[in-house]
């Protein structure tokens, strides 16, 4: 990775990253996680560019815990695996968070910003109140999600007390999240993944965050000097504080020449960094 020279040279002022695993072994001591080696992104982490640091719910990442069946939810969800209504799983949530940004800062890192949950999509209406109808199961559901990010914020701010948080909805309309409610409480405003969602969107994102910085943490674009500038400058007019690129990758589809990801480009694919919209098929990001 990169460190401060070289991350000026190709015009990038801050890098993000996701928050170390080892929370989990104070919940389950034989947890086993994804290795990961950390010491080859110590060059950008002491390059002291603004760094951005997100907890992703995924089953190859912070979503592997093996718990209590009273700490998980049901199936359906979408990087939400611990429940957000029982105690237990609610204890889950905020103990990978203050944890994980205890071993944050002590691997020296200093976030000025984590994304507490990427692309959320709860799945326990059928755990709510039975007595509870319609939309009113629904509003449960979205007060118990915004109670929870209220308090992950005050758990890493325990740890970190001036760090700002967000989180990354993978919609504008995601059933069971009320994006005021939820992000009232949160110092950052963050765009819904790919953050493309074009001019209403962002009209209402600004509305939203009244004065917030707004964040796309998830920016998708091309393999073309053009596609790459295009992108920065349509989350520039559209307000946007910040805009992180998605994301630097090994897989061999995301190192093709713009040719051929544009003949080669199918609608119904969607993959990052080559194969979507944003990606580079559009006839404004070609060189």
């Amino acid at each position: 990775m990169p460190g401060y020279d070289n991350l000026q040279r190709l015009g990038l002022d801050g890098i993000g990253y996701e928050a170390p695993m080892e929370w989990m072994l104070k919940l389950n001591p034989k947890q086993r996680m994804r290795r990961r080696d950390d010491k080859k992104y110590a060059a950008a982490i002491a390059s002291t560019l603004p760094v951005y640091v997100d907890f992703t719910a995924a089953n190859w990442g912070h979503g592997c815990l093996s718990c209590d069946e009273k700490a998980r939810a049901p199936g359906g969800h979408h990087f939400m695996p611990y429940s957000i209504l029982t105690d237990e799983g609610r204890k889950v949530w905020l103990t990978m968070w203050e944890e994980g940004a205890r071993l944050t800062r002590e691997i020296g890192w200093k976030p000025w910003c984590y994304e507490l949950l990427n692309e959320p999509a709860c799945s326990e209406e059928g755990r709510v109140d039975p007595s509870l109808k319609g939309a009113d199961r629904i509003k449960a559901i979205e007060e118990k999600f915004a109670s929870l990010l209220a308090e992950g914020q005050e758990a890493i701010r325990r740890v970190d007390p001036n760090v700002l948080a967000c989180f990354q909805p993978t919609t504008m309309r995601t059933r069971g999240i009320d994006l005021y409610t939820a992000n009232k409480p949160l110092g950052v405003v963050c765009a819904p993944t790919g953050g493309h969602g074009g001019a209403v969107e962002a009209h209402l994102l600004r509305a939203l965050a009244d004065g917030k910085p707004i964040v796309d943490s998830e920016m998708y674009v091309g393999c073309s000097t053009n596609s790459i500038r295009q992108s920065f400058l349509d989350q520039y007019q559209r307000g946007y504080n910040v805009s992180y690129m998605f994301k630097w990758s090994r897989r061999p589809s995301d190192w093709r020449v713009a040719h051929e990801v544009v003949t080669s480009f199918a609608p119904t694919r969607s993959t990052p960094t080559s194969c979507s919209e944003y990606a580079s098929p559009s006839a404004r990001y070609r060189t």
